[in-house]
């Protein structure tokens, strides 16, 4: 199994803290884009919505692979998560829209990008 194996496994048992650990034991140097994606994505759901250290250590972890993963969905869709929960909608927005044109349809992100519309019309 590999270890990206092993944190799908991790995040199904909402052991988010077990990957924050195995992964940032890691140096970053030798982390890969996948790696920095998948602990980012530890980050934002070991948060609770008042913990805005973890929201900007996954846009952190984020922001370095936006090339790398340019059009992908997922990554369009943690990187607007982590803003959104960081009160930034209008910079979430269009990470979120990039995300549902990766993957239409998708009900999660129509609802975060209806959430986002909302609270910039306030």
């Amino acid at each position: 199994m590999t270890l990206l194996e092993q944190c799908q496994i991790w995040h199904e048992n909402e052991e988010f803290q077990k990957i924050i650990a195995e992964l940032e034991a890691i140096p970053a140097e030798e982390r890969t884009p996948e790696l920095d994606s998948e602990l980012a994505r530890a980050y934002n759901n070991a948060a609770d919505a008042s913990d805005r250290a973890y929201f900007e250590k996954a846009i952190g972890l984020l922001a370095p692979h936006a090339n790398y993963f340019a059009g992908d969905h997922l990554w369009n869709f943690r990187m607007g998560y982590a803003c959104y929960y960081l009160d930034q909608e209008g910079r979430a927005l269009p990470y979120f829209e990039a995300a549902l044109a990766a993957l239409p349809g998708d009900a999660d992100t129509e609802q975060l990008i209806e959430a986002c519309r909302e609270r910039i019309t306030l």
